[in-house]
């Protein structure tokens, strides 16, 4: 093929010193056709890809985008910015994503026959297929190349037609050229992730040998103990009427000195698994590829494993380590009978004793016999469990990795016949017998009841008309003046300690945490009017500052903001707040570039400005997971929980303001104590978050007439209904406070966003989300807490 393109005559010229760039482009695609060919095998054809396929990438990206940098240049080469950017880029682009797909699926076939999953000879044949179907379309696009290079270069109505079809089109290679770029990223991508997974494998097989190992040894030991006995019987029935006891007597100790009680058995078998899950940690893994696009999956093998190595295996572990006890007590037990029998025989000269002693014995063997069936039950149970569940390859497959079935336990494989584990179990049916009936009658509950039951709920909580002056004063989240406020004295004097070291020169700066409605921003501006007065700058996301005389606009680029105002610092000490980090972020500015920003500007200027961030536990976490966010403050002050009797003074507070009586529903007064109670009660479910009881009062108050509110507390439950997509949804609300649906259709795939899109109008519809005028969605606030603990309760949220 080299032959047939050195000998083409390009331009009606029979010398070229240098090769136009799309020949360039095509001996390079040459050199990789000729390399893929001389592959043999797995390992081969991956080091292809990951090396000689990259090279070939760059170069066609380095040589389109010389092309693309010289089309202002007046002797530029139409032609072959035809050829480069609008004929090949798009074929090039599928080729690209094909080999990254083989490359994906030779590591899952490689790493499949290191988890024993695939045979050699399986593996050797996927490689054969996988290398025929990159020589055929790697020889198809080397056609498509020289047909179209002879095509424009050969007839010049051709090149004139082929310029005349783009000379309206925008240039497209800039995009090619990212998606080029991105596609070897995720090839060194997929590279690199499998690198470190062979470790793993082994530490699965390794896992698993010592498993397999330990339980061969557990019914090994079995059946030597039911031989021991089988020839102690012998023996006795051969001695039956001999009076040579002394010698059955010796065989008997010695009998007995092999049947050692290992009681630490199990703590020796734990901390071998345990010692080599400790070298498993968290991965994120391409394992699939759909529509272009590659799919990761990230899985904590430490957690995932220990989890079900605790539910699944060590209960039918220590259930076989007490049968195989109690048999070796057991014989132990018949052993020293026997020997005191045969002591008491040698010294009376009499045999008859031995006669019992042997019936006894032939009933140990049979006992024994019966446990060791048992014994090899359970042991085939944990074997299959670790040949059907515990491998490494599931990860590749649909199903969760390593799920623990919720009856994991010991009754579950308790033998009916054993009277121990028989009384158990019966004892177990009996306990819940009535929480059985309920479950069945809960079933019947369906998702649809759920979700009316969940709207009737939120309509409970959500605005009342009647109530619009009495609820204000409870559900206003700005400052609403000195004498609403409670003070939070601990919060307050951590604080006043670290300002007094920051005027003594220290460098401080502060961060808030807490989940909403904890009154992080009522909080900051109470410290910022009591301590700071005029020296106090407020920073918010599409607002106007005014600092030292100059105005900002702010919009949500945070790092443009604390420049100028690091610009125009002078002599005072200022007090800077950032309430709600999490709203710092548009389509221009990330929310991780903001947070840099802000920690770079704290380190350079924290001992002149006290910068006091406000963010959400959940938040919090999440940043330091990605920075080491929270590591950067000096103090860090956490308003999650408010003492009760902070709690109590705000209700009173605010509800002596409206110089109403409470009454219950007999129209009767509320004395103190039943306050008192109610307050306690509401604080005690919402974990001592003062904003979530000041809210759920306004829940069970109506207002009936000018001088009385009645307060009936109902209990509205509400349920868990929410499918996959919409935990994801709540998720990342509940992580950045809002989104709208242009945000969601920018993160997914055009497969995925029908789902998604229907899952947020159940979302809307519901009135989980609420849209606000300038058309964000958000949380709805009453029913912040549920949506939180079952987020939690999914393992979503820790």
């Amino acid at each position: 093929m080299k032959q047939t393109i050195s000998n083409m005559v390009i331009n009606d010229s029979s010398e070229v010193k240098t090769p136009l760039p799309s020949k360039a482009f095509e001996d390079k695609m040459i050199d990789y056709f000729t390399v893929l060919k001389k592959t043999t095998s797995n390992s081969t054809l991956l080091k292809c890809i990951q090396r000689d396929f990259i090279l070939t990438c760059n170069s066609y990206i380095k040589l389109a985008s010389q092309a693309h940098d010289e089309l202002l240049q007046l002797d530029i080469n139409n032609n072959e910015v035809f050829l480069l950017h609008y004929s090949f880029a798009e074929t090039f682009k599928d080729f690209a994503i094909l080999n990254r797909d083989v490359l994906l699926h030779l590591e899952i076939a490689k790493h499949k026959h290191l988890d024993m999953a695939l045979n050699a000879e399986a593996v050797h044949n996927h490689f054969l297929k996988s290398q025929t179907l990159l020589l055929e379309v790697t020889e198809s696009f080397l056609k498509t190349i020289n047909s179209e290079h002879e095509s424009i270069y050969k007839s010049t109505n051709n090149s004139l037609k082929s310029l005349n079809s783009i000379k309206h089109l925008k240039n497209p290679w800039s995009i090619y050229k990212n998606q080029l770029g991105a596609i070897t990223k995720q090839i060194k991508g997929v590279f690199d992730s499998y690198y470190p997974l062979g470790k793993i494998v082994e530490t699965f097989n390794g896992i698993k040998s010592h498993h397999y190992n330990f339980i061969e040894k557990i019914t090994s030991t079995s059946e030597g103990l039911k031989s021991q006995i089988g020839k102690t019987i012998k023996l006795v029935e051969a001695n039956e009427k001999n009076a040579d006891i002394a010698n059955l007597i010796a065989f008997i100790d010695d009998a007995e000195s092999l049947i050692v009680t290992d009681k630490e058995l199990n703590e020796v078998y734990t901390q071998a698994i345990e010692f080599k899950i400790q070298t498993l940690g968290e991965n994120s893994i391409p394992i699939e590829t759909n529509g272009g696009l590659l799919f990761n999956r990230t899985i904590d093998f430490n957690k995932t494993v220990k989890k079900w190595f605790d539910f699944e295996i060590l209960p039918l572990l220590f259930e076989l380590w007490d049968y195989q006890t109690n048999m070796k007590s057991f014989f132990k037990h018949s052993l020293i009978n026997l020997k005191s029998s045969l002591l008491v025989s040698k010294s009376d000269e009499n045999l008859d004793s031995l006669l019992s002693q042997l019936k006894m014995l032939k009933n140990t063997h049979q006992t024994i016999s019966a446990n060791i069936k048992i014994i090899e039950g359970i042991a085939l149970k944990i074997n299959q469990k670790f040949e059907s569940q515990f491998n490494f390859t599931s990860i590749f497959s649909s199903g969760p990795f390593l799920e623990v079935s919720i009856q994991s336990s010991l009754v579950q494989f308790a033998n009916e016949q054993n009277t121990l584990f028989g009384e158990l179990k019966d004892k177990f049916n009996t306990r819940f017998n009535g929480v059985n009936k309920k479950y069945k009658k809960s079933h019947l509950f369906n998702n649809q009841n759920k979700v009316e039951a969940t709207i009737d709920c939120i309509s409970y909580r959500m605005f009342k008309e009647v109530n619009a002056h009495y609820d204000s004063l409870f559900l206003n989240k700005s400052f609403i003046g000195d004498l609403f406020l409670v003070p939070r004295e601990d919060q307050e004097l951590a604080l006043q300690n670290c300002m007094e070291q920051w005027q003594n020169g220290f460098n401080k700066s502060i961060l808030l945490t807490g989940d909403r409605l904890s009154g992080k921003s009522t909080f900051v501006e109470y410290i910022s009017k009591k301590y700071f007065a005029k020296h106090t700058l407020h920073i918010k996301p599409d607002s106007t500052l005014t600092y030292s005389g100059r105005k900002f606009t702010s919009e949500r680029d945070l790092k443009a903001i604390l420049q100028n105002i690091k610009k125009n610092l002078h002599g005072n000490k200022t007090l800077i707040a950032i309430d709600d980090l999490e709203l710092w972020r548009d389509e221009n500015h990330s929310l991780l570039s903001n947070v840099r920003a802000l920690l770079s500007f704290i380190e350079a200027t924290s001992s002149q400005v006290l910068v006091i961030v406000t963010s959400s536990i959940q938040m919090q976490e999440h940043l330091d997971k990605r920075l080491s966010f929270s590591e950067y403050f000096s103090n860090k002050i956490n308003l999650n929980k408010a003492l009760f009797v902070e709690i109590h003074k705000a209700v009173l507070l605010r509800h002596g303001a409206t110089h109403k009586t409470i009454i219950d529903v007999s129209n009767e007064p509320f004395s103190q104590k039943q306050i008192e109670r109610n307050v306690n009660k509401l604080a005690h479910n919402l974990d001592y978050n003062i904003g979530e009881v000041l809210q759920a009062w306004t829940y069970g108050t109506t207002v009936i007439d000018i001088n009385n509110v009645i307060y009936d507390e109902k209990d509205f439950k509400f349920y868990d209904f929410f499918n996959h997509t919409e935990i994801i949804i709540l998720k990342y609300v509940m992580l950045y406070k809002y989104i709208n649906e242009y945000m969601l259709k920018n993160f997914l795939s055009s497969s995925q966003e029908t789902q998604f899109k229907s899952s947020l109008k159940r979302l809307i519809n519901t009135k989980i989300l609420l849209r606000d005028n300038e058309g964000w969605l958000y949380l709805n606030m009453v029913i912040n807490k549920d949506v939180k603990q079952l987020l939690t309760y999914r393992g979503t949220l820790n």
